[in-house]
């Protein structure tokens, strides 16, 4: 019964950050929200790695985003007590 629950539990927020990254892509298309360099070394679009993407602290504020470029993106999902570190 719990990896029942776990598994609805994972589908819901799969679909929840879903709908959220996709509120962000249109809001940005819209020019409702537009992207800014990466908050910790202020890169913008330049290569393919250096992507900037929007980073939700909380999925239920789908337009309240950090940007961060794909490494730091990263980086925050590995060790977030060290994201800072270059």
């Amino acid at each position: 019964m719990d990896a029942l629950k776990r598994d609805y539990n994972k589908i819901r927020r799969t679909k929840r950050h879903r709908k959220t990254n996709a509120m962000v892509r249109k809001a940005v298309q819209q020019g409702k929200l537009k992207k800014k360099p990466c908050c910790i070394c202020g890169k913008g679009y330049v290569l393919a790695w250096d992507k900037v993407v929007g980073h939700h602290e909380n999925y239920r504020k789908p337009l309240d985003v950090i940007w961060l470029c794909y490494l730091h993106h990263q980086r925050l999902h590995r060790k977030p007590d060290r994201m800072i570190e270059a």
